[in-house]
């Protein structure tokens, strides 16, 4: 493992609309904060795009295609349950078909207020 399971780790995020950082809860969810800081160090998300923009609702990359399609290669199951609810500014893992056991690369960001709806009966918290 790359990280430390009891700490928490901070990302700096770099576009070329400025920079962010995304606290990363190696406690809550191990497996993806190893990943994401794997890849990082990597470079795997160096020159992506975000190719989903929904401002009231997600920002989403983490493809090296820039369309969705693309992950590194592998996927791992979701680590559940997650204590944090879906609201702006919660990073999460992104699935395919609503499939937990489809973790890869891509990643979003809840921006706006519809981001709540994914907390609805059904959606399963990454």
């Amino acid at each position: 493992m790359t990280i430390n399971p009891k700490d928490n780790y901070v990302a700096v995020v770099n576009t070329t609309a400025g920079s962010f950082t995304m606290d990363l809860f190696a406690s809550q969810d191990p497996v993806a904060v190893n990943n994401f800081v794997f890849l990082s160090n990597q470079h795997f998300y160096d020159g992506d795009k975000f190719f989903r923009v929904l401002p009231s609702f997600v920002i989403q990359t983490g493809d090296p295609y820039n369309d969705g399609t693309g992950g590194p290669g592998y996927t791992w199951p979701a680590e559940l349950p997650v204590p944090f609810p879906y609201q702006p500014g919660i990073v999460a893992m992104a699935v395919s078909d609503n499939n937990p056991n489809t973790n890869g690369s891509q990643f979003f960001i809840c921006t706006g207020p519809e981001s709540v709806d994914l907390n609805k009966e059904g959606m399963r918290i990454l």
